[in-house]
C-alpha cells in the first residue's frame, strides 16, 4: 500500500502547466487572406499582486488562486477600473497604470459596469445583488434579485436600470419608472420583474446556440420575437466548438464573439476572438491566450470603439492586454516575451491515462463502494439539497477573524454574523452529511447535528493536510463523495479509481465529475445553449456549495469522470445501440458479476447492440452487448456507455421572410417545412431567386444560415436544427411620362430596388415641352427627386407644351401659406400649367403673424371654397386668398382681486373694430384708472383694434382712512461728509371708526421691488402726522415711497399716494490737484 501511495504522490508531482506563446497564437492558418482585418495585441500594464494601493489582490484558496473578477474601460477619460475583489475594493488607474484612487466595496463582488453618468453597477453573484456606486465609493441604489435560481453570468444595463444575465440564456431586468430604487426585491415588486430570452446588445436581442460540436448559430432579433438573421458559427477543420461567448457590439454594430474550440477529446482549448459585420461576415479573427493561474469572473471587456481589453493572471502579476482590429496588411508588433498559461493542468490525454492506470493498480475492493447503484436524478437531488439547504448559525458556530486553534489546526469560518444562511459551507477536509439526504457523517456528526452541538459552520483554513472535527461542512471532493453515495470521503486524487475517465466533454451527463486531480473537483449538471458548463461545487468562490457556470477555458485543466456505480437504466433497453465513452479498457464478462470470467475488453470508440438487460447487481447496472466485430456477446458495466443516436432528428427548413419556396431532395415546399431525418444522412436543399410577393414586391436570395451555396447538400446533424434561407425584399419602381412624347424619365420603365434604398428620379423634357410636376407616388415640381423604396412606387412625370400659361397664387396680406396639389408654398408662387388641366388649391386658417396678430381666411378671388379645384384658364391668371387681419385684446385687473374686466382674458377682433371695455370693482374696491394701452378714468372706454392691445384696469381700496405722503430730498453734513436724505411727512385723515394695527413705510430703489424699511403705530402719530428721515441716499438713484395701513390680520386697509423723489445727479467734486483733494 505504501508503494501505491508513493506512485500516487509521484503522479501528483508530474502534473505540469502547459504554456503557449503569443507569437504562435498570432501565426495561425485561420488568419487567411479572406479576412479584412486582424487583431493587434498590445501589452498595456502589469499590476503586481498585493494588498497595497496600486496592486491587485490574489487569494490562495484550497482549490485555486482567486484574482480580480472583472475590469471596465472608460475610453472618454482613459481610465482602467479593476474590480479587486480579494481586497474588496475598486481600483482606478490611468492607461499607463498609474494609480488614481480606490474605494472600498466591502464584499467579494463579481462584475462591474460603468454607466454614461459615471456611476458603477457592481454585481455580487453569491448575494444576487447589484449596488450602484458613485466614483467616490458612495452607494446610490441597491437592487436585490432574491428569487433568481439559475447561475448568474453577468450584468447589463437596459433602460437605465441594471439587468442580470443567467446561464440558461435569459436576461432579467427591472421594468420600473422610478429614478431611484432602494432595497427592492422581486417578492415585493413582482410587476417590476421581466424575463427576456436572449442577450440585449444595443437595440437588438441575440440568442447564441451551440447546436452540436461542429456547428453553432447566432440569432439576431429586431425585438424579442421578430427574427432578423441567423449567422452560422463553424469551427476550424478538425476542431469542435465548445462554447460561444457574445461579447457585444461596437458603435458600428459589428459583432464580437469569443469561440472556444477543442481538438477532440476536448481537454486542450483554443479561444478565438472574432469580429463580424452586422450581416455576419467574418472581418477579423485571432487566437487569444488564457490563463488558469487564478479565477477571473470575466477576463474580457469590449468597448464601443471596437477594442477588446483582457486581464491575464500570471505568476508575476496581472497583465492587461489591448486587442485592436487593424488592417490585415499592417505588421503586428512582436510579443515573444509574453508567455501565457494555456490552462491545461495535465499535459495531454496520454499522461492523464497513465495516471489513471497508476490509480487502477490500487485494489478496487479496498474501496468502500455503495450497496446499490445511484441514478443521475439521485445525484442531482443530493447536490441541490447541499446548495439549497437553509440553516441557522449562532455565535457558537462562528470563529473570530483569524480563526481559533481546535483539533490540531487553526479553524476559521467564512460566516461572520449570526443569522440564516443558504448552502452548506465549505470545510477543508469536510464530509458532513445531511439528514434525510445522506446517511454518512463526518467525525460522528451530520451537518445539522454538528451545528446544534456548537461545532463551527465551515473551515476555510487549508494550510494543513487534514481537516478538523471542530467544524462541519464539505470540501469539493467531500461534496462529490456524498453526492455519489460513497461511504467515506475521497480526495480529488482518489476519486479516479471508482470512476471512468470519459473520452471527451461531449459524453458528460448529469452527475458526472469534472476533476483536476491536483486541486479541485466539480459535479457536472448540464451544458447550456451557448456550450457553457454548469456545475455544482464547494469552492472558495463563496465558501459554500453553489451552482455556477464556466466557459471551457476555465475548466481546461479538468477531466470528465463518471462514477462506476452510475445507473441510468432509462437510457438502455434491448436493441439500443451503444458506444464506449471511456478511453479505459472496459471488461466484457460472461455474467453480470465482477467475479465472472472476462471474455475480452473494449474501449473507445467501440459500438454494439444491447441484447439483454439492464440488470442491477453488486451495486452496478449491467447490460449484455453484442459488440461490433466480436463473435460473442458479453456483460459489462453500463456506466461508461453512451447511447448511439440512431433515432431521427427534426430538421426544419425556413425562410426570412416566411412562406417562400424551397426545394428539398428535388421536391418543392412552402416554408416553414420540417422533416425527420437520420443523423449523418445527406440531403439536397435549394431555393429559387427571385420569388414573387405581393404586387410590386419580390424576394432575392442572399444566404443560407449554414453558410452554404444557394443549392447545396447538408449532412444531418445529431440535434434538431433549422436551416434558414435569408432573402432581401425588393420593391418595383415604375416611371412614365405624361404625355408619353413630352419627355423621358430616368430610371425608365420598371426597375427593382432593395427595401430602404434611395433612388434619384429625373425628368428630361423633349423639344417643345417643359417639365411641370410629378404625380402618382410623388408630388411637387422639384427635379430630380429622391425616392425611398419602402413600398412599390409608380411615378409619373408631367410635361407641358410651350403654350403653358403662368398661374400665380397670392395672399392678402402677402407671405402666407397655400397648398397647391398637396404641396405647401409661401405666397406669391407661380406655376406653368397646361390650359384645361385641373389642380387642387387650399389654405389653412387662421395663420399666425407677428405677436398678437393673426389672419383669418375670408375668400378666394375666384369665389371658390377655402379648399377647391381650379381648371387652368387659357391666359396667365392670379388667384388670391383674402384674409382678414385680427388683433388680440388682453385685459387684466390690478390688483387681481380688485375687480373684473369685460371682455376678460385674451380675445381676437378684426382690424379697425371698436370694442367697449368696462371695469367692475369688487366689494371694498373702486375703479381708479386704465393703464397699458389705455389711459384715463372713463369707464367704460372704447378701444379701436388697430394693433394688439394689452389693457389693465386699476382698482383702489375703498377706506375711511386717507393717507397723504409728502417729502423732499435734502442734503446734510456729517462732520466733513455730505449726506443726502429724504425728509418724509405723512398726514392721516379718518372719516370714520377704523382699527389700524400698524403702518408700514415701504421703499423702492429705481426699478426694483418695494421693500419695508419702517413700521410704526397710531401712538407714534402727533396731531395725525408722522415724519421720518431716510438717510444715506445715493444721489444718482431715484427713490419711491408708499405707506400702507394694515389690520391685525396683516391685510392692507389703506394705501398712501406713491411719492417719487428723482435722482440728484449734480456731483460735488473734491478738487483736481492732490493738494486740494488732501485739504478737502
Amino acid at each position: 500500500m505504501q508503494k501505491k501511495e508513493a506512485n500516487m504522490k509521484g503522479f501528483k508531482k508530474s502534473v505540469l502547466m502547459v504554456f503557449i506563446s503569443l507569437q504562435f497564437v498570432l501565426c495561425l492558418n485561420s488568419l487567411g487572406a479572406t479576412l479584412k482585418e486582424k487583431f493587434n495585441c498590445t501589452k498595456l500594464i502589469t499590476f503586481k499582486w498585493g494588498i497595497q494601493e496600486g496592486t491587485v489582490g490574489l487569494l490562495k484558496g484550497p482549490d485555486r488562486f482567486y484574482g480580480p473578477r472583472s475590469l471596465e474601460i472608460d475610453e472618454t477619460t482613459g481610465r482602467i477600473l479593476i474590480l479587486d475583489s480579494e481586497n474588496e475594493r475598486v481600483s482606478i488607474f490611468d492607461n499607463n497604470g498609474n494609480h488614481i484612487h480606490s474605494f472600498a466595496i466591502d464584499e467579494h463582488a463579481d462584475e462591474l459596469l460603468l454607466t454614461k453618468k459615471q456611476t458603477l453597477f457592481i454585481l455580487n453573484c453569491s448575494t444576487k445583488t447589484i449596488k450602484e456606486f458613485n466614483l467616490k465609493g458612495q452607494v446610490i441604489s441597491h437592487y436585490i434579485f432574491s428569487d433568481v435560481t439559475e447561475p448568474i453570468t453577468g450584468i447589463n444595463l437596459i433602460d437605465s436600470h441594471p439587468a442580470l444575465e443567467t446561464a440558461d440564456g435569459k436576461t432579467i431586468k427591472y421594468d420600473d419608472s422610478h429614478k431611484e430604487i432602494q432595497n427592492k426585491t422581486y417578492q415585493s415588486a413582482t410587476s417590476m420583474k421581466r424575463i427576456i430570452t436572449g442577450r440585449i446588445r444595443g437595440n437588438k436581442t441575440f440568442i447564441v446556440e451551440r447546436q452540436f460540436p461542429q456547428r453553432g448559430i447566432l440569432k439576431l432579433y429586431n425585438d424579442e420575437t421578430q427574427l432578423e438573421k441567423e449567422i452560422p458559427i463553424l469551427p476550424h477543420e478538425g476542431n469542435n466548438i465548445e462554447t460561444i461567448n457574445l461579447l457585444g457590439i461596437d458603435n458600428l454594430n459589428n459583432i464580437y464573439l469569443v469561440v472556444e474550440e477543442s481538438i477532440n477529446p476536448g481537454f486542450k482549448i483554443k479561444r478565438l476572438l472574432k469580429k463580424m459585420s452586422p450581416n455576419g461576415e467574418l472581418l477579423a479573427e485571432s487566437v487569444i491566450p488564457y490563463s488558469c493561474y487564478a479565477y477571473i469572473f470575466k477576463d474580457l471587456k469590449l468597448t464601443a470603439s471596437g477594442k477588446v481589453y483582457q486581464m491575464l493572471p500570471l505568476e508575476k502579476g496581472l497583465e492587461v492586454l489591448e486587442w485592436s482590429p487593424i488592417s490585415i496588411s499592417i505588421e503586428n508588433e512582436n510579443y515573444e516575451d509574453l508567455i501565457f498559461f494555456s490552462g491545461s493542468l495535465i499535459t495531454d490525454k496520454e499522461n492523464n491515462q497513465e495516471a489513471i492506470s497508476l490509480l487502477r493498480l490500487i485494489d478496487v475492493d479496498s474501496y468502500s463502494l455503495a450497496e446499490a447503484a445511484i441514478t443521475p436524478d439521485n445525484i442531482l437531488y443530493r447536490a441541490q439539497q447541499y446548495a439549497n439547504l437553509t440553516f441557522n448559525v449562532n455565535s457558537s458556530n462562528i470563529t473570530p477573524l483569524g480563526g481559533v486553534s481546535c483539533g490540531g489546526k487553526t479553524v476559521e469560518t467564512n460566516i461572520r454574523t449570526s443569522g440564516t444562511y443558504t448552502g452548506v459551507p465549505y470545510k477543508w477536509g469536510g464530509f458532513s452529511g445531511i439528514i434525510g439526504v445522506t446517511s454518512y457523517t463526518d467525525c460522528g456528526y451530520n451537518f445539522s447535528q454538528g451545528l446544534n452541538a456548537g461545532l463551527y459552520a465551515g473551515d476555510k483554513n487549508c494550510d494543513t493536510s487534514f481537516g478538523s472535527c471542530c467544524a462541519v461542512g464539505v470540501d469539493c471532493s467531500g461534496f462529490v463523495s456524498q453526492c455519489w453515495g460513497l461511504s467515506t470521503k475521497y480526495s480529488t486524487s482518489t476519486l479516479p479509481p471508482v470512476s471512468y475517465l470519459l473520452y471527451s466533454y461531449d459524453f458528460l451527463e448529469q452527475g458526472d465529475a469534472l476533476n483536476n486531480l491536483s486541486s479541485h473537483v466539480m459535479l457536472f449538471f448540464r451544458r447550456e445553449t451557448d456550450g457553457r458548463f454548469t456545475v455544482y461545487e464547494s469552492s472558495a468562490l463563496d465558501w459554500k456549495v453553489s451552482l455556477r457556470s464556466y466557459y471551457a477555458y476555465q475548466i481546461s485543466g479538468y477531466s470528465p469522470y463518471r462514477y462506476w456505480q452510475y445507473s441510468a437504466s432509462n437510457k438502455f433497453s434491448v436493441g439500443t445501440r451503444v458506444q464506449v465513452a471511456t478511453t479505459e479498457n472496459l471488461p466484457v464478462r460472461n455474467s453480470y458479476t465482477r467475479s465472472a470470467t472476462q471474455l475480452y475488453s473494449v474501449t473507445y470508440p467501440a459500438t454494439g447492440t444491447i441484447v439483454e438487460g439492464p440488470i442491477e447487481n453488486e451495486g452496478f447496472l449491467w447490460v449484455r452487448v453484442q459488440w461490433d466485430g466480436q463473435s460473442t456477446p458479453g456483460w459489462c458495466n453500463s456506466a461508461p456507455l453512451a447511447k448511439v443516436q440512431t433515432s431521427t432528428v427534426t430538421i426544419t427548413v425556413a425562410t426570412v421572410p416566411t412562406s417562400l419556396q424551397v426545394t428539398v431532395d428535388g421536391a418543392n415546399y412552402t416554408t416553414p417545412v420540417s422533416f425527420q431525418w437520420t443523423p449523418g444522412s445527406q440531403h439536397s436543399v435549394s431555393t429559387s431567386s427571385p420569388q414573387s410577393g405581393p404586387s410590386g414586391t419580390r424576394y432575392v436570395f442572399s444566404s443560407w444560415s449554414d453558410g452554404g451555396a444557394q443549392s447545396h447538400t447538408i449532412t444531418t446533424p445529431s440535434t434538431n436544427t433549422t436551416y434558414t434561407a435569408n432573402f432581401t425584399t425588393q420593391y418595383s419602381l415604375t416611371t412614365s411620362a405624361n404625355p408619353t412624347n413630352g419627355g423621358t424619365v430616368s430610371p425608365s420603365g420598371t426597375n427593382w430596388y432593395n427595401s430602404g434604398q434611395t433612388v434619384s428620379v429625373q425628368a428630361t423634357p423633349n423639344t417643345g415641352y417643359k417639365f411641370s410636376s410629378w404625380s402618382g407616388d410623388a408630388s411637387g415640381s422639384n427635379n430630380p427627386i429622391s425616392i425611398t423604396m419602402n413600398t412599390p412606387k409608380n411615378i409619373v412625370a408631367n410635361f407641358n407644351t410651350s403654350t403653358a400659361v403662368t398661374i400665380s397664387f397670392a395672399s392678402s396680406p402677402s407671405g402666407l401659406q397655400v397648398t397647391v396639389d398637396g404641396a405647401n408654398y409661401t405666397t406669391p408662387v407661380s406655376f406653368q400649367w397646361t390650359p384645361g388641366s385641373q389642380h387642387s388649391v387650399s389654405t389653412s386658417s387662421p395663420q399666425s403673424g407677428p405677436s398678437g396678430t393673426r389672419y383669418v381666411f375670408s375668400s378666394w378671388s375666384d369665389g371658390g371654397a377655402q379648399s377647391h379645384t381650379i381648371t387652368t384658364p387659357s391666359t396667365n391668371t392670379t388667384y388670391t386668398a383674402n384674409f382678414t387681419t385680427q388683433y388680440s385684446l388682453t385685459t387684466s385687473a390690478n390688483p387681481t382681486n380688485g375687480g373684473t374686466v369685460s371682455p376678460s382674458g385674451t380675445n381676437w377682433y378684426n382690424s379697425g373694430q371698436t370694442v367697449s371695455v368696462q371695469a367692475t370693482p369688487n366689494t371694498g374696491y373702486k375703479f381708479s384708472s386704465w393703464s397699458g394701452d389705455a389711459s384715463g378714468s372713463n369707464n367704460p372706454i372704447s378701444i379701436t383694434m388697430n394693433t394688439p392691445k394689452n389693457i389693465v384696469a386699476n382698482f383702489n381700496i375703498v377706506s375711511p382712512l386717507i393717507l397723504a405722503l409728502s417729502g423732499q430730498r435734502l442734503e446734510g453734513r456729517a462732520w466733513i461728509i455730505k449726506v443726502e436724505y429724504a425728509n418724509l411727512s405723512l398726514t392721516v385723515s379718518k372719516s370714520g371708526p377704523i382699527d389700524v394695527n400698524r403702518y408700514t413705510l415701504i421703499r423702492k430703489v429705481a426699478n426694483q421691488s418695494y421693500v419695508s424699511i419702517k413700521e410704526f403705530s397710531d401712538s407714534e402719530l402727533k396731531n395725525n402726522s408722522w415724519t421720518f428721515n431716510d438717510i444715506n441716499l445715493n444721489r444718482s438713484v431715484t427713490y419711491s415711497y408708499l405707506v400702507e395701513a394694515r389690520a391685525a390680520d396683516g391685510s392692507v386697509i389703506a394705501r398712501s399716494n406713491e411719492l417719487t423723489l428723482p435722482s440728484n445727479k449734480t456731483v460735488t467734486t473734491l478738487g483736481t490737484s492732490s493738494k486740494e483733494r488732501t485739504k478737502r
